[in-house]
């Protein structure tokens, strides 16, 4: 199976979220594109996601605030820690217009962008290696 060039892949997607929200806009719930987006992503592969994380990437500096804000969920809910640059942009750009909505929508995106920072990211040690461990002060230290 050939890989699809950025370009096709992009369109793939974009082609997904707009039938999801054609979907969205039929049944009055606009979570229906939140969620097939998710479903979406979640079923990519590693390459596949790499492809992915472009595509958001120019959502998140996108022109349109559902397209933005769709982006940003992706980020979030999927914690896509390598897209901080385009987040910092998004953020920039959004400060930058001057408009009330704007404004708000850039605080959020500052907000993302911390829950990203690695000091708010918890990583679990694996129930093995808890008690694999040797002594109950190797545990909590």
């Amino acid at each position: 199976m050939t890989q699809m060039t950025h370009d096709e892949f992009k369109s793939e997607m974009t082609h997904y979220r707009e039938d999801a929200e054609r979907s969205a806009a039929e049944n009055k719930d606009r979570y229906i594109v939140l969620d097939r987006l998710d479903r979406l992503y979640a079923r990519f592969d590693e390459g596949e996601r790499r492809q992915a994380n472009r595509v958001v990437a120019e959502w998140l500096l996108s022109e349109v605030g559902g397209i933005r804000f769709e982006a940003r969920h992706l980020v979030r809910e999927f914690r896509i820690s390598s897209l901080l640059p385009q987040l910092y942009e998004s953020a920039a750009m959004l400060e930058a217009s001057g408009a009330v909505p704007e404004a708000d929508e850039a605080q959020l995106t500052r907000s993302l962008i911390q829950f990203l920072q690695p000091e708010n990211v918890v990583v679990l040690q694996p129930a093995r290696a808890y008690a694999a461990s040797e002594s109950a002060a190797e545990r909590v230290g």
